[in-house]
């Protein structure tokens, strides 16, 4: 195959993503509230040193464009020159290399935290915001500015060091793609200590600034509330800016600027309901907020029964599987439909059972806050309620936030 062949079909996505880019402008609000639901999303990429890494699901769409960009135009266009291939390989390195200087970013905030006494679950690949543990409302004020601060610390110290070898590599005339992708790196670490400073609620930016107005709680509640205020300010912003992009005939400029203002907006609109929804469930446990009975399942049954029985007749995602009246774990309607309709007569509901773990099981007597936090940091939008094994039912995202049991919880402290 020859290297025309392997760089025109990436040109034809190119195009595509000119035309995608030119209708981005168009997209009314209701359009932007679902994207940002999908979107927000994280998916599960591997477990390291006891943390559960994930990544945010518009992180894993935007990767590709970045690619796309890096090799297409930006390198193209500074490096002038170059063969085709060694613009797809520098720009492989630096996507790599911005991964991991993302990752080095949010692991910074972990060992910060955990020297704090905090043990955060896993670590959140995201351009905008990070997991905060529910432990770190209890630090201290400089213990709290000590975690935010690891993380920015980190990244601006590898963009020096970068930079400074940048300098070093031009100095002695190295290679110009090796100086290139070096360049770049140094630009990323500098960008995300610039996007993570910016006063916005998911940022570490917005966090520090929430932490120094936290002694107070009604000021601290005034305080996110102006913080994401001035969040929606700067993302309506930079929506104008990139719809005057597209309009000045640059779509690729455009459609990034409002690609990362829509990312920009679904974090700040989800930090901003989860704020809420925790200030509101202080006072309360999770037990209550377990309201409807629950259907469990027998681990002895087979698929075929379990079609029949609970997900044809039930509207319920998850269903508990109990042995001899003690939680053993659950089983989804997604583990289903792994298994062809023939196999499920004799395949058992114990083979595809989830076990009970801290990841997806909660205490009754806990604070309902934890169980969002929960949620938040493992992606669970359901949850088991149970205590040495025994079931009391099922906590979800939308029990937590349902506006009636919200005002009868806030009416009860």
């Amino acid at each position: 195959m020859s290297h025309g062949l392997l760089y025109a079909r990436p040109k034809q996505v190119w195009l595509s993503w000119h035309s995608t880019c030119n209708s981005l402008a168009g997209m009314d609000i209701r359009t932007i509230h679902r994207l940002n639901q999908i979107f927000a999303r994280r998916l599960r990429l591997f477990s390291w040193s006891e943390l559960e890494v994930t990544a945010n699901v518009w992180l894993i769409l935007l990767l590709p464009l970045l690619f796309l960009t890096l090799a297409l135009r930006t390198f193209p266009s500074y490096y002038v020159g170059l063969s085709e291939v060694t613009y797809w390989e520098m720009a492989t390195v630096t996507l790599f290399g911005f991964l991991a200087s993302l990752a080095l970013h949010e692991y910074s905030h972990v060992r910060v935290a955990r020297k704090c006494g905090v043990r955060p679950r896993g670590i959140l690949l995201d351009l905008f915001g990070s997991d905060v543990p529910v432990e770190f409302e209890e630090l201290s004020l400089g213990r709290r500015l000590w975690v935010k601060a690891g993380g920015l610390l980190t990244s601006s110290l590898v963009s020096v060091a970068l930079y400074a070898l940048t300098v070093f590599l031009e100095a002695n005339f190295q290679p110009r793609q090796l100086t290139g992708v070096v360049f770049h790196l140094a630009v990323a670490n500098a960008t995300i200590v610039l996007v993570q400073l910016l006063p916005l609620l998911p940022l570490d930016g917005g966090q520090i600034l929430l932490a120094l107005f936290s002694r107070n709680e009604k000021v601290k509640s005034i305080a996110a509330t102006a913080i994401y205020f001035l969040g929606v300010l700067i993302v309506g912003g930079l929506l104008l800016a990139g719809a005057v992009q597209i309009s000045q005939e640059r779509p690729v400029i455009g459609g990034w600027i409002c690609l990362l203002s829509l990312a920009l907006y679904a974090a700040n609109r989800k930090e901003m309901d989860y704020l809420r929804v925790r200030e509101t469930l202080k006072s309360a446990t999770v037990l209550d907020f377990v309201g409807r009975e629950t259907v469990s399942v027998p681990g002895a049954a087979n698929l075929k029964e379990f079609q029949e029985g609970y997900v044809k007749r039930l509207p319920y995602q998850i269903f508990p599987v109990l042995n001899a009246d003690e939680l053993a774990g659950y089983i989804d309607r997604i583990s289903l439909r792994r298994v062809p309709q023939r196999a499920r007569e004799s395949e058992m509901v114990w083979d595809f059972t989830i076990p009970a773990s801290v990841k997806n099981t909660i205490s009754p007597e806990a604070p309902a806050s934890q169980a969002l936090t929960l949620m938040q940091e493992t992606g669970n939008s359901r949850l088991l309620v149970a205590r040495n094994a025994r079931l009391f039912g099922i906590v979800t995202f939308g029990d937590l936030c349902r506006g009636k049991r919200l005002k009868a919880v806030a009416g009860n402290r």
